[in-house]
């Protein structure tokens, strides 16, 4: 390809050289060179790429658990390279949130099926009551946030000398550089330089995340960057900052250092007033606590990583935080390590009352009829997820005969939320908890399945062989999932409580 060069010397130059002409843009590593990345065309090959990926047929025969693992296992693969370079457009954005979660639900191209949670639920993490799949938006933020962590840890790289010099950091500290640099450069800049407004909610989300470590003083703001508790100084003494004839002063032109101690001294642009002056005496006294290092280099510490280094991980942790605290304890025991994933992930949707039951799908217009939302194991009550998985009086049956079978003696409560609750505390010791939750996700499992026989096949309920179903089921997941037994499945089916089941 040429640039800047006549077509017939190009030409010629192929001849001899014996090559093709290439054009700009071209595809490098799937990535297109020389494209404009805030056009969506640039984005659509990766965009097919992802929908043949996560093909409609692939999800009919994938569990809901395994769903969720190949969206987590595909988004790493396809779309980190991409995203960590370039900030991705708002609509490029929804058609892969839009592929994502038709896949998650069951859907493809030509079928839609009810997405049973909102989406952006479904994005929190799984102590949050979400299923921890990545927001592509908070993602591409978070990537794109290590370009700071860089600029951070001051890497001495090719690339920052490069940025450096082409925008001109000048006598500013990095952070106060980035933040002036949002309307000027390439698109590219702009784009990494106002990530930290982007965040949903969340403005400030990356420059709030560095502390400020002060050694000499030679690369912070004094006055823009904020390097001591009180925040940016700027903001806490305006009319100082504006009678200051140092605004752009590191800390270390701030002051001098007189026999190994630091002294401040304030350059003003005049005398000034009484008032103005115990503002200055105010500002003298916070500053007290601060103490500079002579030949001490000063750092940017992120403060969510242990040694102090951004990483992605920790800055999609930091955006996409949830202010819920009330429910994580309880949902974290939702992703039982002993049970199925397509299990959990089922227990997870019915403790958010998302499952398809009859009155469900009546509220969401697929059951049309009224009459047709009774309870399709006893045919008396409406069939909600409180009555199907406890009122129902053939599922209060196998409740009772299941405490009856581990000794406990306990009132069932009035909705699943709380009868999830209720089950830890049923559970005496460490040892019989361990048991005691997987008979918990068996019964409710299988109390499902049971419910779909009858309505879909026309089986009758044999309430015996529901409660066998249970023992053999938590004895099964149990055994394949690592645990060391101490016990045969006749001590699980005589004395569940008292097998040593390690946690």
């Amino acid at each position: 390809m040429s640039i800047n060069m006549e077509e017939e010397w190009t030409i010629r130059m192929s001849y001899l050289l014996n090559c093709q002409i290439g054009v700009i843009p071209f595809k490098y590593l799937g990535m297109l060179v020389g494209g404009n990345h805030r056009r969506v065309s640039f984005w659509q090959t990766l965009v097919d790429s992802l929908k043949k990926k996560l093909a409609g047929w692939k999800g009919k025969w994938l569990s809901f658990g395994g769903r969720i693992m190949l969206l987590n296992s595909v988004l790493t693969s396809l779309l980190v390279f991409l995203l960590s370079v370039f900030l991705a457009p708002k609509n490029v954005v929804r058609s892969i949130e839009k592929i994502r979660r038709d896949f998650l639900w069951g859907g493809c191209e030509d079928t839609r099926k009810v997405h049973w949670v909102n989406w952006e639920k479904v994005c929190k993490g799984k102590h949050e009551g979400g299923l921890g799949v990545k927001s592509i938006r908070a993602f591409n933020l978070a990537l794109l946030g290590k370009w700071w962590g860089k600029l951070a840890k001051g890497d001495a790289g090719l690339w920052s000398r490069l940025i450096k010099e082409k925008y001109g950091a000048g006598n500013d500290s990095w952070l106060s550089w980035v933040k002036n640099g949002r309307g000027e450069g390439s698109s590219w800049w702009k784009d990494v330089c106002r990530i930290d407004v982007l965040g949903d909610n969340r403005n400030g989300w990356l420059s709030n995340g560095f502390e400020i470590i002060v050694g000499d003083g030679d690369g912070i703001s004094f006055w823009w960057d904020s390097w001591c508790k009180d925040g940016v100084l700027a903001h806490k003494f305006p009319r100082l900052y504006m009678l200051s004839a140092g605004m752009d002063y590191k800390i270390k032109q701030m002051g001098v250092w007189i026999e190994d101690k630091w002294r401040w001294m304030f350059p003003w642009r005049r005398v000034l007033l009484d008032r103005e002056s115990q503002a200055r005496k105010e500002l003298e006294e916070m500053l007290e606590a601060t103490k500079l290092h002579q030949g001490r280099k000063d750092k940017w510490d992120w403060k969510f990583s242990m040694d102090g280094s951004y990483t992605t991980s920790t800055g999609y942790a930091n955006l996409a935080a949830s202010q819920e605290q009330s429910q994580k304890h309880v949902f974290g025991r939702v992703w039982n390590p002993n049970a199925p994933s397509k299990v959990c992930g089922f227990s997870w949707q019915l403790l958010l009352n998302r499952i398809p039951t009859k009155t469900n799908l009546f509220k969401r217009g697929i059951i049309k009829d009224p009459a047709e939302v009774m309870c399709s194991l006893c045919k008396e009550y409406m069939e909600d997820c409180d009555h199907l998985f406890l009122s129902c009086k053939i599922t209060t049956e196998i409740w009772n005969r299941c405490l009856n079978w581990w000794g406990v003696q306990a009132v069932l409560a009035s909705n699943v939320w709380d009868g999830f609750r209720q089950h830890e505390g049923i559970a005496v010791s460490k040892r019989m908890r361990v048991g005691w939750e997987v008979v918990w996700f068996a019964l409710v499992w299988t109390i499902w399945l049971t419910r779909n026989e009858v309505l879909f096949n026309n089986k009758i309920v044999d309430k015996n062989k529901l409660f066998d179903l249970v023992q053999v089921r938590s004895f099964h997941w149990l055994t394949n999932r690592g645990k060391v037994l101490r016990y045969s499945f006749s001590d699980w089916l005589l004395n569940p409580h008292l097998c040593n089941v390690s946690a």
